[in-house]
């Protein structure tokens, strides 16, 4: 279940005891490894407590590099392979290099975390071993999106190796027909996404390392009845976390087709039931969406910036992609603040989005 209060995590391992010995073994580590050095804790501490307005006076505390605008897959669904996506879509570009990811490194000198994701596969990228060895040379904390398909043994050691935090696997179907009808491509991939994970999770437990490995899957309204199936195949893998995500409504919030709503009865119910539901893997239920009453904070708008391969920028860790227009981490000094982020921290502020 997603744990959203004390009470919750008592019975959670009041349920699971041996979860709960491995999982406080690993925040120990964990522990050591978040010790932030003083500027970076100073800078997180004033985020924490500065005005939410407008412009902000901080430095961004997490980055999301489009190391790749490059994909072994063809999801129909995927912002790069949506002609009407506009501002949403990342025009394609070269991959990002280890020397250009060491220069947004020094433009980001308090930077807590990084996420490897966008709108491609990270792993395509033959440089992106290297730009996690820099970061970790930095005490950086690491989060790597993948659709698995490249996970062979070799991969997943040299990630072992860099100390990832967390690795997230983007399952595209339940089973094999699903996926196929997702993600296109040959009857194979299905089964080699799997052969991914598992190897993941078996190395992991073979090292002894204390790697976050969750198992992600869209959710259609369409298709609820497939989120039972999938928590049971989350169990059969061995994962330790399992995220339902809500189908994204690119444009249209009011009537996206497929969009989990915070008020459709038979969504609240599926909800329900899963909170309920005892699982060894910790299950992240997905944020359904409001169709009213837009009463919304979006911390990506203040603590983090996505970031491509020629410094473009932009202010949403999920929908917003770098754009020229957005502002460019090489180019402008104040680039949290540019009118990109300040006319969509407006639209926040003056409750006009939906959460």
């Amino acid at each position: 279940m997603e744990m959203r209060s004390l009470s919750d995590r008592v019975r959670y391992y009041l349920r699971h005891p041996g979860r709960g010995l491995t999982d406080a073994r690993g925040n120990l580590r964990r522990i050591g490894r978040l010790c932030l050095p003083p500027a970076r804790l100073l800078n997180a501490l004033r985020s924490k407590l500065a005005t939410r307005g407008e412009v902000f006076s901080c430095a961004p505390r997490h980055a999301v590099m489009y190391v790749t605008d490059r994909c072994n897959l063809e999801c129909g669904w995927c912002l790069r392979n949506r002609d009407e996506s506009g501002e949403m879509q990342h025009a394609r570009m070269p991959d990002m290099t280890p020397e250009t990811f060491a220069r947004i490194l020094d433009r980001l000198p308090y930077l807590e975390a990084v996420s490897y994701t966008g709108q491609g596969e990270p792993l395509l990228n033959e440089g992106l071993l290297a730009m996690m060895a820099h970061a970790r040379g930095k005490h950086i904390t690491q989060f790597l999106t993948t659709n698995g398909l490249l996970l062979d043994e070799g991969t997943i050691e040299a990630l072992l190796d860099v100390r990832l935090f967390r690795i997230n696997i983007s399952l595209k179907g339940k089973d094999a027909a699903e996926y196929n009808r997702v993600a296109g491509g040959d009857s194979g991939r299905f089964e080699r996404a799997l052969g991914g994970i598992r190897a993941c999770v078996a190395l992991k437990k073979k090292r002894g390392s204390d790697l976050i490995v969750r198992l992600s899957y869209v959710v259609d309204r369409r298709h609820l009845e497939y989120m039972e199936e999938v928590v049971r195949l989350a169990e059969d893998l061995a994962v330790d976390r399992l995220l339902f995500d809500n189908l994204v409504p690119f444009h249209d919030f009011e009537h996206g087709q497929g969009v989990l709503f915070a008020d459709d009865p038979e969504v609240r119910e599926t909800v329900r039931h899963l909170e309920r539901r005892m699982s060894a893997v910790l299950i992240d239920l997905p944020v359904l969406i409001r169709r009213t009453d837009f009463t919304y904070y979006c911390p990506s708008l203040y603590e983090f910036v996505n970031v491509d391969a020629q410094g473009n920028i932009s202010g949403c860790a999920r929908d917003l992609a770098p754009q020229p227009g957005h502002g460019n981490v090489f180019c402008d000094e104040d680039f949290l603040n540019t009118s990109h982020f300040r006319s969509t921290r407006r639209l926040f502020l003056e409750k006009g989005a939906p959460a």
